[in-house]
């Protein structure tokens, strides 16, 4: 209890000046006046940072505690075993993939109440699909999400159109592209003090580039770089690697109006600043009706820099902790404990005392533990040599291991069913309540993914708003598995369009939980509903295909099967369904040669192939039934089915009939026999006329 003239520290609650930021950066500054100002800023903010979180450590320790340096090995004496068992690696890498395994879906609202607002909307969000595929946004957020788990305290995604990137055009320009990058954490420095990721004064990113890069992408400032560095125009020494600063800063115009620009900085040369260059700043324009169009989809330019959190408690900017350094004594004690148990296995053959009255020194020396080895000695050989005893680990060196393991599987919620291991728990039940526990323990980095894509789609609908003027084709392929070509501007990107992300569509989805309720709820779902829960590849397609099983049979021989619709007979494709559907349709009394057709061809089907062998005898009899009738109609004599010979009494069968509709044996090779026994040279006969 904390007594009443105990003074508590509160930093939260501060009053007057709690810090002295310097002047006031604008892009009027002279290149002098932006390089200390900005130098003064970045380095301040690196201290502050480091003296505050002790961050350039603790993201040091986190980097080496994943790629198994959780201590130095020189550390221990020549007989200690360097023991490392890295639980944390297993615990990030089985996460991983299952954070990032299902897309952030992009959900976009029209903007107007029409059918062609929905439509553009429709393709908008087809568009930002397509371009996370385009621009492998799934394996950078499993980058940003290894980031998070292992100590980064954040992770980095920034978006950018390169001009220099995309087709080549006629004129040898390139066209452009957007761009995504996972930005190390290391290479970020944050304003001070900074608490709301969409609200930082200053970002400093540190680049590396060549010489010759810089160059060319800095024209107006080659003769200063080449003699920043002592270089001449004989491209000598153009290949050197250098690091130069990027900073993104905020600064008020004379209105008093937020604004922002970006500055590239060498050492204490500027290369170039501008206002923020993913921003039209003719705002609106009149279209060809006369409506104010608006030329930007943000409000207020922004840094094109995405900060995504994982656990944290608002103070700062960064995260106050992560998964694997709440892991990190757990390890070392699970390193420790392992060297233990290792080292006392190694010390199972303890040390041996020889009895130099019966053994000699040389003797004593050819003893290297070799099974075959002899030696023989004068009088009773069990006096010739003993083992020191050996201490046995007390049972909770090892209680304490496995405790220290599980403790570490227990933070990340990467238990053994999360693994596809066993947990070693009695029921299956219960094996499933704990992996959809430790999937639930997901939700917090599943949100930082969510929240932090929501902030990505938007950003890239702004670089379409900025640099799409002329139509871009976007190919997507929907679920159904059709290729949707999209041609695309930023002519189509309507005001008042909302782009937001579909809630939960990165959580992880306990598909097999998903399929038993599916399969129980079965009779009452659509077939769409049944595919999608089934996660079959092409639910549409799948739920298509069973909607003209069931209703259009002639549509599915037609369009699905691929027989052609010439001469296929309805009345057949019925008594087809009806049997399938569990009746028993009436045998015609004079069947068509279109019906004979239509059979033949439904069982020389693929989807008659793929039935229940219980349906294949079902319609195979039928259809013999049908080529009797026609036979007999034709004024043939029936196919008279050969007796089988009787079985003396002894070897006859014993089991009851069986029941009436289900078949007595195998059914393989019901239709081939069917068609064998008259079907094909009845079929000749009505081609022939007769």
């Amino acid at each position: 209890m904390i007594s009443p003239n105990q003074e508590v520290e509160n930093d939260e609650q501060p009053e007057g000046i709690i810090a002295d930021e310097g002047d006031v950066l604008s892009l009027k500054l002279t290149d002098e006046e932006i390089i200390r100002l900005i130098g003064t800023r970045v380095e301040d903010a690196k201290l502050w940072w480091d003296k505050t979180l002790d961050l350039t450590n603790v993201r040091k320790k986190a980097e080496d505690y994943y790629l198994n340096k959780s201590y130095d090995e020189k550390a221990l004496y020549k007989h200690q075993i360097p023991y490392k068992n890295n639980r944390i690696i297993t615990a990030v890498e089985t996460l991983v993939p299952m954070i990032t395994a299902q897309p952030a879906e992009p959900v976009v609202t029209e903007a107007q109440d029409t059918d062609e607002s929905r439509q553009l909307a429709q393709d908008l969000q087809d568009v930002l699909l397509a371009l996370y595929e385009d621009l492998f946004i799934k394996a950078k957020l499993s980058l940003v999400a290894r980031h998070l788990m292992t100590g980064k305290r954040c992770g980095v995604m920034k978006y950018r159109y390169d001009s220099n990137a995309g087709k080549l055009q006629a004129d040898g320009t390139r066209r452009g592209k957007i761009c995504v990058d996972v930005v190390r954490p290391e290479k970020i420095v944050f304003e001070q003090r900074a608490t709301d990721p969409d609200n930082i004064p200053l970002i400093c990113e540190y680049l590396t580039a060549t010489v010759e890069e810089l160059i060319l992408k800095f024209p107006k400032k080659k003769a200063e770089i080449l003699r920043h560095f002592g270089l001449q125009e004989n491209k000598q020494g153009w290949q050197k690697i250098v690091s130069y600063q990027e900073v993104w800063f905020t600064f008020y115009d004379e209105e008093g109006k937020a604004q922002e620009a970006v500055c590239w900085k060498l050492e204490k040369l500027v290369l170039d600043s501008i206002t923020n260059p993913n921003w039209n700043y003719d705002e609106y324009e009149t279209d060809e009706d006369g409506n104010t169009v608006s030329l930007n989809f943000f409000d207020v330019p922004k840094k094109p820099y995405i900060i995504f959190n994982h656990l944290t408690l608002g103070k700062y900017i960064l995260d106050d902790t992560s998964l694997a350094e709440q892991s990190f004594y757990l390890q070392d004690v699970l390193n420790k404990r392992g060297r233990q148990i290792t080292e006392n296995a190694d010390q199972a053959a303890a040390g041996l005392v020889i009895n130099a009255n019966m053994v000699s020194q040389e003797d004593a020396k050819r003893l290297i533990g070799d099974p075959t080895e002899k030696l023989m000695v004068d009088g009773d050989v069990r006096a010739a040599a003993a083992r020191l005893p050996v201490g046995q680990l007390p049972a909770y060196v090892m209680e304490d291991k496995y405790d220290a393991r599980a403790e570490i599987d227990n933070l990340f919620g990467a238990n053994a069913p999360i693994r596809g291991e066993s947990s070693g728990v009695k029921t299956l039940g219960q094996e499933i309540i704990s992996q959809r526990a430790n999937m639930g323990r997901l939700q917090a980095v599943s949100d930082s993914i969510e929240d932090g894509m929501g902030k990505l789609y938007p950003g890239l609908v702004q670089l379409m708003k900025v640099f799409w003027d002329e139509t871009e084709i976007i190919r997507f392929q929907a679920s159904e598995g059709k290729t949707k070509f999209i041609n695309w501007n930023r002519g189509k990107i309507e005001d008042g369009i909302q782009v937001r992300i579909k809630a939960g569509s990165v959580l992880p989805k306990d598909k097999q939980a998903i399929k038993n309720e599916t399969i129980q709820l079965a009779a009452m779902l659509d077939p769409l509903s049944l595919a999608e829960g089934l996660d079959v590849p092409n639910p549409k397609e799948f739920a298509k295909r069973i909607t003209y099983f069931r209703f259009f049979m002639d549509k599915y021989l037609e369009e699905i099967v691929g027989t052609g619709s010439d001469g296929i007979n309805g009345e057949a494709l019925r008594d087809i369904q009806n049997i399938l559907n569990g009746m028993t349709p009436e045998i015609p009394a004079n069947p068509e040669k279109e019906y004979l057709a239509t059979l033949q061809t439904y069982l020389e089907s693929d989807h008659f192939k793929n039935l229940p062998p219980e349906n294949q005898t079902q319609v195979a009899q039928f259809a013999e039934q049908v080529n009797e009738k026609a036979k007999t109609a034709l004024g043939e004599e029936p196919t008279q089915e050969t007796p089988p010979e009787e079985l003396p009494p002894e070897a006859a069968p014993t089991e009851a009939p069986p029941e009436m509709g289900v078949p007595a044996g195998p059914t393989e090779g019901v239709a081939d026999n069917f068609l064998q026994r008259g079907m094909s040279s009845l079929m000749n006969r009505f081609k022939g006329g007769q």
